[in-house]
């Protein structure tokens, strides 16, 4: 996302056209991010290590519609935590490579599903619901559902 803030995007261009300079730029932090450590405690299991991207998911997709948690239920009541280490590199970026392509690909990242989740890295920087929050204090991080903060209003038929 702060890349993505850098770049100079024409007012007048269409939504598939910022997708597509979203998967650029996407594509090139792929070949050259350092993976990062980061302490994963969920449901009381440390599932911590290096990583290129960690995401706790409660939906199927994130950002350019990159679907890594494709089985995602918002209603669950849990979280997907998708894992994608440095080993998973390769096929990352043939990933994000076929969605500027235009082409589908299946694939499939690591999934642990998860209610209590417990998150602490050496940066500040947060990526929540399509936006970059910078954390002033605290590098950790506690996540856990709540019920009832999504109402739907359906019209009657």
């Amino acid at each position: 996302m702060k890349e993505m803030k850098k770049e100079t995007i024409d007012e007048s261009a269409t939504g598939d056209a910022r997708i597509s300079l979203a998967l650029k730029v996407l594509y090139r932090i792929i070949s050259a991010y350092p993976p990062r450590h980061c302490q994963v405690i969920a449901d009381g299991k440390d599932l911590s290590g290096k990583f290129l991207m960690m995401e706790v998911m409660n939906s199927k997709s994130i950002g350019p519609n990159l679907f890594i948690a494709p089985h995602a239920d918002p209603g669950d009541g849990e979280f997907e935590l998708v894992f994608i280490a440095e080993e998973k590199r390769e096929d990352l970026a043939a990933y994000v490579q076929h969605r500027i392509d235009g082409r589908e690909m299946n694939f499939e990242f690591p999934i642990v599903h998860a209610k209590q989740i417990s998150l602490a890295w050496d940066g500040s920087d947060v990526h929540m619901d399509d936006e970059l929050i910078k954390l002033k204090k605290s590098n950790q991080v506690y996540i856990h559902p709540r019920s009832g903060l999504l109402e739907f209003m359906v019209p009657k038929v």
